[in-house]
């Protein structure tokens, strides 16, 4: 059956047990949160191991008596079938199929919703009712009070990407048990969030125009947080394809025209250098958590280093 990823975060629906999970659309921080929301319910409920494979085939259904129960998170639904999950059923495994849209998987997406003991979660940007909802929850929890024209203000300023959202919201803990009024709303949430994800196909340009780019359009913490999220993104997407082909099969599709560029990239990097960068990217999360000052000063240093990484 379909089920709203809004309806699963606010508990409005409560996640089924032996159930199998669809998780699709184009917005993969939403996403991801769904999939973490579903692997801490089963983890709460009992022992389970978490096992990623390439597709259904992979999976072993035998298992001794004392051994954990398995979640299985399958990012390929080729194989899968009405009869198939039938059989995945009758295992008393959990699976979450992960496949953002298109055109064919749509047989796969029907007869999810049909059924009503598999879940349809489809995934895209917090509409401003979404936003309205999860708001709601969030202040009612922590106590924080708002007038109606902050309210209003608080809701549009809110980022529409959900890894986004979520950290703005955080922003707001400090306001517990408080009255929270527009001029603070104004100096901890961004007015708006976006084009930065378009950095990462700006990087082989020469070290001036980068940091010209990256100045313009990374001003504040929030956008410093995307900037890092996209990169770090794209990054392991390199890291952990094998070959040219897992890569390709890996980018999302709405980046079709940057989609050359891309695999261009990944052609530069062997494996010294995917552990160079994971190094990198692993020194500059350390960094920016520690040194939140000089957060957007160290992102530029992570661009400048990335990029030479990229052409050396």
């Amino acid at each position: 059956m379909r089920v709203s990823p809004i309806s699963i975060l606010s508990d409005r629906i409560k996640i089924a047990q032996n159930s199998i999970f669809f998780l699709s659309g184009n917005e993969i921080t939403l996403i991801e949160k769904i999939k973490m929301s579903i692997i801490d319910y089963f983890k709460n409920k009992g022992s389970f191991a978490i096992n990623k494979i390439k597709n259904i085939e992979e999976c072993q259904f035998e298992k001794s008596l004392f051994e954990k129960n398995n979640i299985y998170i399958i990012n390929d639904v080729r194989g899968l079938s009405e009869s198939k999950i039938e059989d995945l059923i009758n295992s008393n495994e959990i699976f979450i199929f992960i496949n953002e849209n298109s055109p064919k998987i749509k047989t796969i997406k029907n007869i999810f919703i049909k059924r009503k003991d598999t879940w349809m979660v489809d995934c895209y940007e917090l509409s401003k009712e979404d936003k309205q909802e999860l708001l709601k929850i969030y202040l009612t929890k922590n106590k924080i009070s708002t007038e109606n024209e902050t309210y209003w203000e608080l809701v549009e300023s809110l980022a529409d990407k959900y890894f986004f959202f979520e950290k703005e919201l955080d922003k707001l803990e400090c306001f517990s048990n408080n009255i929270i009024n527009t001029e603070q709303i104004k100096t901890i949430v961004s007015k708006k969030i976006g084009g930065v994800n378009d950095i990462f196909f700006e990087v082989l340009k020469n070290n001036s125009k980068i940091t010209e780019i990256y100045n313009n359009k990374v001003t504040n913490s929030a956008e410093l947080n995307e900037f890092f999220y996209s990169f770090k993104r794209f990054c392991f997407l390199i890291i952990d394809s094998e070959n040219e082909n897992d890569f390709k099969a890996g980018i999302p599709k709405y980046l079709f025209k940057q989609r050359s560029f891309m695999i261009s990239l990944f052609n530069r990097f062997n494996n010294k250098k995917k552990t160079l960068l994971l190094n990198l990217l692993h020194k500059t999360e350390r960094s920016i958590r520690s040194e939140e000052k000089l957060s957007i000063i160290i992102g530029l240093r992570f661009l400048i280093n990335f990029k030479r990484l990229v052409t050396s």
